[in-house]
């Protein structure tokens, strides 16, 4: 559909109305869903600030959008429609993590091609001082600079520009530390215990050295349309069973 390919294709014109209709239902109504339904998530159940926050932590994002057949490209999207503060940060913080990620491993893909050195320090070195960058954005001076930094990166990603509630949370004291560790996280980055506590304590003034970073771990995805078919196989092989025993 919508495709040079298509060109000959008779059925063209019903191939591309399909995918329009698919389009509208996917903004009109999917995704609204996806937004109330993350919004019920947190208020349904939510008591005490701290129970909030861990529930927000536990939530599988990509398992959420995905299971409604809605791509993270649309983070931004459903962030607009979101009511509940908790999970408008939550939705920010999954769009500015990944943007870092992909510009991280872009860095590191661009340190490759120029050394061309078997080794991995000068790469160790690159991630710590990333990682440095982020844990001290609240404090440079140049504030301005770094969420316009943020603000292009996520824009160009997910469409989404940033409000000034947005630039005013990026700013504050501790959520450069959430976004490290989110971003070590989807990274496979092992960081020192040390750091890690410091981290999660909200500690001020850390600072991670190439030491602190114990691991460079490579992460592996599969898509969700490996369960289903293994699901699939198991479900053919019970009823094989049961139409055996009858």
């Amino acid at each position: 559909a919508f495709s040079c390919f298509s060109i000959d294709d008779k059925q063209r014109e019903v191939h591309n109305k399909e995918v329009q209709e698919c389009s509208a239902l996917l903004h009109k109504q999917v995704i609204p869903a996806l937004a109330r339904a993350l919004d019920a998530t947190i208020a349904e159940n939510e008591t005490a600030s701290d129970e909030t926050e861990s529930q927000l932590q536990s939530l599988d994002l990509s398992l959420e959008f995905h299971s409604r057949g809605v791509n993270m490209r649309h983070l931004g999207r459903v962030k607009e429609l979101v009511k509940h503060p908790s999970v408008m940060t939550q939705l920010l913080l999954e769009m500015v993590v990944r943007v870092f990620k992909n510009e991280l491993r872009q860095q590191l893909r661009d340190q490759m091609a120029e050394i061309k050195v078997p080794s991995e320090e000068p790469y160790r070195v690159l991630v710590v001082n990333y990682l440095n960058t982020i844990l001290q954005s609240s404090e440079i001076d140049e504030q301005d600079i770094w969420l316009s930094y943020i603000e292009d990166l996520v824009e160009r990603k997910f469409k989404y520009t940033l409000t000034e509630e947005d630039k005013t949370y990026l700013l504050s004291a501790h959520s450069a530390e959430r976004i490290l560790l989110q971003v070590a996280n989807k990274m496979g980055l092992i960081l020192s215990s040390s750091v890690q506590q410091a981290l999660m304590q909200k500690q001020t003034g850390v600072v991670i050295v190439t030491k602190d970073l114990q691991q460079m771990a490579a992460i592996a995805t599969s898509m969700s349309i490996l369960g289903l078919a293994e699901g699939m196989v198991c479900y053919n092989e019970a009823q094989a069973v049961t139409k055996h025993n009858k």
